[in-house]
């Protein structure tokens, strides 16, 4: 079972690398290291920053909604 999601996501991660263009010894780290390679390819070339910063600030107002209204009233 574990096997058939690892070379998904292989396969996601590669396909992902030949479309972008991206350097190719991402493909290899992909193949050669699955799980660890995949992962990394993932952070760094498929989720952008912003995107993380996105999460982040969703992630604080729904654990403290009170910091949103009181950075927006200093502005």
């Amino acid at each position: 079972m574990y096997y058939y999601a690892i070379i998904a996501l292989q396969g996601f991660c590669v396909y992902h690398c030949y479309t972008n263009r991206n350097n190719y010894y991402w493909i290899f780290a992909i193949i050669f290291l699955p799980v660890i390679g995949c992962i990394l390819y993932l952070f760094t070339n498929v989720f952008q920053k912003r995107d993380i910063e996105k999460v982040q600030e969703s992630l604080v107002t729904a654990i403290n909604p009170s910091k949103k209204l009181r950075i927006w009233k200093r502005s």
